[in-house]
């Protein structure tokens, strides 16, 4: 909280300063402007009094010696003619009035030795044809003191024209805006200075102009760049608040603040600058005063923190202690009694009663855990009866004319709904495969009920649409929970190498043809799964293997087995599988899509059965 509220106070203490200084600089500019507008209204009422022909001649020195009088402000004035003016013999004449103490000293400026007509306050003015104030200057010859002054031009009517005819200047002496800028106070460090468009510097509290000779420019007195750069836009008539980060001056490093303006009537510019801690130093006394409250008040309330602390952790630390004994399994060590009216009398009546729960909660555990255990032996059991249901591999191929069948499967869970058949009746072999609805013990049975029937109905050599026929008609009965299996059938006649089959809505296989160099798919599909609805008929389709080296059956659990990425496997993935590996023996291949399949999954949980069944012509192996 102290340090929030330092942060803010520190904010607002920089803001007002802000405003404060900006004010200041404004005031400042304003007062320098009104002593400037006060000192040009006297030569440019003097230059209109010259001009005007209906004014007879003007006594200068009179006049002048009125004005400097008369306004305090004014240091020295002048009327200094072009040379061979009124176009009299009288080369030069320029008659100069000026302070010298109390007393006011008359000059005149057209000698050899000064040259007024020469000077930048003559000169200037009359090429640009406009009043203009000069940059600070010693006027050696003349004044004998370092000022500025203001020059207005003056003229005469020839032939319809208006010709320079001189300058009335009046002078402003550097002391008088020193004593101004000096007046200026803010905070114990903060001072002014005033300097010009070309980097002079009018005044400044090192230089003492009382005893100078010539004026300083800025560069003269700082060395620092960063420094340099703020002058030059001040120079530029910027106008601006900052601080002057890092900044050498004197060979110390500050932390200053500068404001600046421009002064309108000159293009000069005023800066107030004053050192950060100034305006901190309160802020920074009160923090410290209240840090010291704070810490007082902090170790006040630890002590009585402490002692009441010392009440509630000692029945505490028994509760401790009795907790720990339950954790390491002492459910029987006994809980101390907490004789008070608050929440650790409460917390031992909690512990009493989790005590109690623990107890009850191991006696309930152990009953649950023998009986799952015995659950989970019944469905390994059941995982066990179910595979062996599963026909395995034709021990001898070669008794069936070449031809040779091998089955793989792998329940998502202990028990599943996948399963596949194969047998030989005559001369003739019947092999299925199947996808009952849904997962667990409920698929499982289902699955028992469908290879069973399917056998029987296979025993009395049935065509195929005819054994679905059967099969759907009795898993359709007493169904009431619409489960229902996706069935292909097959029966291979070996002599004559055809096949003919019958798919209710299971997963269409793939036939090698061409020697193993293509791939299709047998995409008839012959009626609705099996299970679903009664007395509906199944169509029936009639393959020859003669040109074709295998038959590849499976179930959607291979296509849609599912990476952490919710990727499918897909039908692509295993016809390019198929079609990369088309010489390889049933045991070699359905390795090799395993494989694929892990690999593709990675740590992802099995989503579905994997079950495939593999036909192949074993010719030439």
């Amino acid at each position: 909280m102290l340090y929030s509220n330092y942060r803010v106070s520190r904010d607002l203490v920089l803001d007002n300063a802000a405003r404060d200084v900006k004010n200041l600089t404004q005031l400042t500019i304003n007062q320098i402007d009104n002593v400037f507008e006060n000192i040009e209204n006297i030569p440019e009422d003097f230059a209109l009094r010259l001009e005007n022909p209906d004014v007879q001649r003007v006594d200068e020195k009179k006049t002048l010696m009125s004005l400097i009088e008369r306004i305090k402000l004014l240091y020295g004035s002048s009327v200094a003619y072009e040379p061979f003016f009124n176009g009299t013999d009288t080369v030069y004449h320029a008659p100069y009035l000026y302070r010298q103490g109390d007393s006011i000293i008359f000059k005149n400026l057209a000698r050899d030795t000064y040259k007024y007509h020469l000077q930048d306050w003559y000169t200037i003015p009359k090429k640009l044809n406009r009043p203009v104030w000069s940059e600070p200057y010693f006027d050696e010859g003349g004044g004998e003191r370092l000022m500025v002054t203001y020059s207005v031009p003056f003229y005469k009517a020839e032939n319809g024209k208006r010709v320079f005819n001189g300058v009335v200047t009046a002078d402003l002496s550097l002391r008088h805006l020193q004593k101004l800028i000096s007046s200026i106070q803010f905070y114990e460090s903060g001072y002014a200075m005033l300097i010009t468009e070309k980097g002079v510097v009018v005044t400044h509290p090192r230089i003492d102009y009382r005893t100078e000779e010539s004026v300083t420019n800025i560069i003269q007195i700082v060395e620092d760049e960063k420094l340099l750069a703020v002058f030059d836009r001040m120079m530029k008539g910027e106008t601006d608040f900052l601080p002057l980060e890092d900044v050498v001056i004197n060979n110390e490093i500050v932390r200053d603040w500068i404001s600046f303006a421009p002064i309108p009537s000159t293009g000069w510019s005023v800066a107030i600058l004053f050192d950060e801690r100034d305006i901190y130093a309160g802020l920074h006394s009160l923090m410290l005063k209240l840090a010291i409250l704070g810490i007082g008040g902090l170790l006040a309330l630890a002590l009585i923190i402490i002692q009441g602390a010392r009440k509630v952790t000692k029945p505490l630390k028994l509760l401790a202690k009795a907790t720990k004994e339950i954790g390491a399994g002492n459910l029987e060590s006994e809980v101390p009694e907490i004789n008070t009216n608050d929440e650790v009398a409460e917390m031992g009546l909690s512990i009493k009663s989790m005590q109690q729960d623990l107890i009850s909660y191991i006696e309930n555990l152990k009953k649950t855990t023998a009986e799952k255990e015995q659950i989970e032996s019944e469905i390994k059991i059941a995982s066990q009866i179910q595979m062996s249901m599963l026909p395995q591999e034709i021990p001898s191929p070669h008794s069936i004319n070449n031809y040779g069948i091998q089955g793989y499967l792998h329940p998502a869970k202990e028990v599943g709904g996948d399963f596949y058949d194969f047998m030989i009746t005559g001369n003739k072999l019947y092999f299925a495969i199947g996808d009952v609805s849904g997962k667990g013990v409920p698929a499982a049975l289902f699955m028992a009920k469908a290879i069973t029937l399917f056998r029987a109905k296979a025993e009395k050599n049935l065509k195929v649409n005819k054994i679905a026929f059967e099969m759907n008609n009795d898993l359709s009965k007493y169904n009431e929970n619409a489960m229902f299996v996706t069935f292909f059938i097959g029966e291979l006649d070996y002599k004559h190498g055809t096949i003919e089959y019958c798919n209710a809505g299971h997963n269409p296989p793939y036939i090698h043809k061409g020697s193993s160099e293509r791939l299709e798919t047998m995409e008839m599909a012959h009626g609705l799964p099996l299970g679903l609805m009664p007395d509906k008929d199944y169509g029936m389709g009639k393959i020859s293997l003669t040109d074709a080296s295998g038959l590849f059956m499976f179930t959607d659990g291979i296509t849609e087995a599912e990476n952490s990425k919710k990727e499918l496997f897909g039908d692509d993935r295993l016809k390019e599988l198929l079609l990369r590996y088309p010489g390889e023996n049933s045991e070699q291949l359905i390795k090799i899509l395993l494989e694929e399949i892990h690999s593709f999954v990675g740590d992802a949980e099995q989503s579905d059965d994997i079950t495939l069944l593999l036909l192949k012509d074993l010719k030439g192996k």
